[in-house]
């Protein structure tokens, strides 16, 4: 995930198909790197927070 240079309080939150979060995090700046590898194979939603609220939701599937 990248982000403007001007762009602060920004927070990620993945969920898996039963709605439960398995996975939070503050972006920064710049670059950032998610790893989920520790996932199990399958469909998951992402949503960008901005300020607490959501911009920004989207699928990602994974497979290893």
């Amino acid at each position: 995930v990248n982000l403007d240079e001007t762009v602060q309080n920004v927070g990620f939150e993945l969920y898996n198909v039963l709605g439960n979060v398995v996975m939070t995090k503050n972006l920064n700046k710049g670059q950032n790197t998610l790893s989920v590898a520790s996932l199990p194979n399958g469909v998951y939603f992402y949503t960008i927070m901005y300020e607490g609220n959501a911009v920004e939701t989207k699928k990602l599937v994974v497979r290893h």
